[in-house]
């Protein structure tokens, strides 16, 4: 992603969030508006977390595969090496 371009990704959530939080003040207009914005805080710092939390859990995970001895740990989905790898290592001894 370009420098001059990051501003996009702040501006789109802004964006986003603010839809949000009108939509959500006309489904409860009981409920003041600094209530919904605290929530919607909230719920936003809880996603952001998350997405951290799977991203070091999936940081440890594929580096756990290749210290184990994996190739890639993209083909952990598939259940095995490729069929090209698996003969080049069938031909080639190990030391």
């Amino acid at each position: 992603m370009r420098s001059n371009q990051l501003w996009k990704l702040p501006l789109a959530a802004s964006l986003i969030g603010g839809i949000t939080v009108v939509a959500a003040q006309s489904v409860a207009p009981q409920v003041p508006i600094l209530t919904v914005l605290i929530v919607a805080a909230l719920v936003a710092a809880l996603g952001f977390g998350l997405l951290i939390l799977a991203l070091v859990v999936s940081s440890a995970w594929h580096r756990y595969g290749l210290n184990h001895g994996a190739t890639d740990p993209q083909w952990m989905w598939f259940g095995g090496e490729p069929p090209g790898l698996q003969r080049l290592r069938r031909k080639v001894p190990k030391p």
